[in-house]
């Protein structure tokens, strides 16, 4: 018995829950559910579908819920066959998240596809986590007009005249979020000027704003959402916010500002007199100063219940600081989880900040001395210098270490290292963990050095035995003409694998005359958030593929990849 033929005796069913089923649903055609038409909530998510049938859900009159996310196999191919059943329910959620697989590129909604939802009471839709690139001109403008709440996150989103046509839909909340935008929405996105709801949240979190907001003095939000009640610029890596970003806005009742790099609190609030909760957790945040502290208290006029969530981040007790301290004994603000608090002194000892007042009377004591205050102020100085030029030997250790290798072999002459043609010993050196030997010597150096074509350097064969690891690499390294990382959860918890890595980064900058060098070959899947920023970037320049698990996949695979390493 099929299971379409199972479900036909439960013709009064209206919700139906198949979500990560054992079933493993592959295929729904129109039999699979077509002695029920009284369903209103049907859940497929998280199966292994690769095709929906159209009319599979025509005759669900009564439908008011749908999700088919998380079925990576179905693509967007299938996408017009739901939408164009769903005229004939009456769906109000549609969630078609994660469609596509997790390295995918350039996806693109079409108009097509949204083309039968204009004949729906949709309201809300779901497409996150699909490697949106663009939506086709028209598509967003097919919406009906009861959408209240878009949520197109973690995808790739690309500026293109779609971004027009979010003015003419009534959507409440758009959120954004993780979509690596490194500007502000303005009006050209997702023109959010004409959202008529009081009750908004502006959802722009956990994306790249602070490359572009401290060099940016405009008011932002100021045709955005004057009637803005929470924003939500959290996980943005924000150094610093312009002062009148949030000058015009005096709805807000909170701001989120967590797990940015904030120093200080740099923004004017004074006009928010329904202000009650401030987050700056999880900043580098060491006080306040005067100006911040008195923003606050004119807040607290208003607001009697105002909170400031200052957690986690490394508050300082010392003389120069000592107006902050002082200023948090007296104030009437309530700090949230005030008992996890703590600051360094300048002996650079650890004390609570659970007793304000307590603090303020030891620090009271310490800075009466002429010789404290010296040298609290000498130490600073040079905390600052020692900060700055760890800074600075940080931003730029492999430049440095690589620069240093290359001295080092040039003043010992290695062979055939600085040769003036563009011949080279090896036509890959290939970098991967110890825990994938066996794919590089059994499949890899196999398939790629079969015809004799190809010559491939392996640390395992190729290195000189007695020299040093770093050199070796480096000498590999410039002596290949590309540079080939077998990307796999070992080889990003390897020292020496991303050593490797980043020294082929250096040759393709300062040797090769920024030529694409790095060639990364996907072991397995692994989630984009667990991949350092520099690899990440390589991945979004279409700089890698990932290897295939059927037959004819491994012999395209491997024809390809010799002629990528021959040329």
């Amino acid at each position: 018995m099929t299971f379409g033929q199972q479900l036909k005796g439960l013709k009064f069913l209206t919700d139906l829950d198949l979500s990560s089923s054992s079933c493993k649903l592959k295929e729904i055609d129109n039999n699979t559910f077509a002695g029920i038409k009284t369903l209103r909530y049907l859940d497929v998510s998280n199966n292994s579908l690769y095709s929906i049938w159209k009319g599979t859900f025509a005759h669900m009159q009564q439908l008011e819920f749908l999700d088919i996310s998380y079925n990576t196999r179905l693509g967007f191919r299938g996408l017009g066959n739901v939408t164009n059943d769903l005229s004939n329910t009456s769906i109000e959620i549609f969630k078609f998240q994660k469609l596509v697989p997790t390295f995918s590129m350039n996806q693109i909604l079409k108009m097509a596809d949204f083309a039968p939802l204009r004949h729906t009471k949709l309201r809300e839709i779901y497409v996150d986590s699909n490697r949106i690139q663009l939506i086709e001109t028209g598509a967003i403008s097919l919406l009906p007009k009861t959408i209240q709440k878009i949520s197109i996150g973690d995808n790739q989103l690309s500026y293109g005249l779609y971004m027009f046509e979010f003015r003419q839909l009534s959507a409440k909340i758009i959120n954004v979020s993780n979509t690596g935008m490194s500007h502000y929405p303005g009006n050209e996105d997702f023109c959010m000027s004409d959202m008529k709801e009081t009750d908004q949240t502006n959802s722009i979190r956990n994306n790249l704003l602070g490359f572009v907001l401290p060099n940016d003095e405009k008011e932002i939000f100021s045709n955005i959402l004057r009637r803005l009640e929470i924003i939500d610029l959290s996980d943005n890596r924000i150094p610093k916010l312009p002062f009148l970003i949030l000058e015009t806005v005096h709805t807000i009742k909170e701001i989120h500002l967590k797990r940015n790099v904030l120093e200080n609190m740099q923004l004017k609030i004074d006009h928010m007199r329904n202000l009650t909760f401030l987050d700056i957790s999880n900043n580098m945040i060491r006080f306040l100063d005067n100006d911040a502290t008195a923003n606050l208290e004119t807040v607290a006029k208003y607001s009697t219940n105002l909170t400031v969530d200052l957690s986690e981040n490394p508050i300082q007790c010392m003389c120069s600081n000592i107006n902050f301290i002082r200023w948090m004994a007296a104030t009437e603000i309530r700090f949230k989880g005030l008992k996890s608090y703590s600051c360094q002194l300048s002996n650079l000892t650890k004390i609570s900040l659970e007793h304000p007042k307590d603090l303020e009377q030891l620090l009271e004591k310490e800075c009466s001395s002429y010789i404290g205050l010296i040298l609290g102020i000498c130490s600073a100085l040079v905390l600052s210098v020692v900060t700055v030029i760890t800074g600075i030997v940080y931003r730029y250790r492999w430049k440095l270490r690589y620069l240093y290798f290359m001295a080092k072999l040039k003043y010992k002459k290695t062979p055939s290292i600085f040769k003036n043609d563009l011949s080279y010993d090896f036509d890959a050196f290939v970098s991967y963990a110890d825990e994938d030997q066996n794919f590089v010597h059994e499949k890899f150096i196999n398939h790629v050095e079969r015809d004799g074509e190809v010559r491939v350097c392996a640390h395992k064969r190729d290195f000189l035995v007695g020299k040093d690891i770093a050199a070796n690499i480096t000498d590999a390294i410039h002596r290949s003409r590309k540079t080939v990382c077998i990307i796999s959860n070992n080889f990003l918890n390897s020292y020496w694998c991303m050593f490797e890595f980043n020294m082929a980064r250096m040759e393709s900058i300062y040797s090769r005359d920024g030529e694409n060098i790095v060639y990364l070959i996907f072991l397995e899947q692994i989630p984009t958030n667990t991949l350092p920023l520099i690899l990440l970037e390589l991945v979004q320049s279409k700089s890698y593929i990932e290897f295939p698990n059927d037959e004819y996949g491994d012999t395209v695979f491997w024809e390809n990849l010799k002629q990528e390493l021959s040329t």
